[in-house]
């Protein structure tokens, strides 16, 4: 997260004190700002929704961020029936799966393995096998064929087209 703050300050390459100064001093804001929210639980719940369905590109991002910390049940309810719906932008849904797979609720496998199919969008793919990755690092593995399956083929994927394409 550092070096996107520094990015965003234009304190790439050669960057003064003050640069970095400032960039160490965005990042533990942001940081402390999602320590509060996660915080606040179930009450910062339903404003945090509403950024990730409404919100802005960071705002939508932090939203997720937050609701996925949480580790709330009722929030790996209302992330799968968005994601189920289908209806939200690409960069929205990523985000979803991002958050759902925080959780890293084995429950959720099935989903995932959909979401990491080739014929969904890239950036969705993506956040989806690192789901997959991170059940499968947390439950020693999976005998699941699918599974295997999935993580081939996005290893595919990374070779042929280089990470940036998957």
């Amino acid at each position: 997260m550092l070096q996107r703050a520094k990015g965003f300050i234009g304190a790439r390459g050669q960057q003064t004190s003050e640069q970095s100064d400032a960039a160490s001093a965005w990042v533990r804001r942001v940081n402390a700002s999602m320590a509060r929210l996660h915080h606040l639980g179930v009450a910062a719940v339903p404003a945090l929704r509403r950024e990730l369905l409404h919100g802005n590109g960071q705002a939508m991002s932090h939203a997720a961020t937050a609701l996925g910390r949480m580790k709330l049940p009722e929030n790996v309810v209302f992330l799968r029936e968005q994601l189920a719906e289908q209806r939200e932008p690409v960069g929205r849904r990523a985000q979803m799966v991002r958050a759902l797979a925080m959780h890293k609720d084995p429950g959720c496998l099935p989903l995932f393995l959909g979401l990491a199919r080739v014929d969904e969008p890239a950036m969705i793919r993506a956040e989806a096998v690192d789901a997959l990755r991170d059940i499968c690092l947390l439950t020693d593995g999976s005998a699941d064929p699918a599974v295997a399956q999935a993580l081939d083929t996005a290893l595919q994927y990374t070779k042929r087209f280089g990470f940036q394409q998957f």
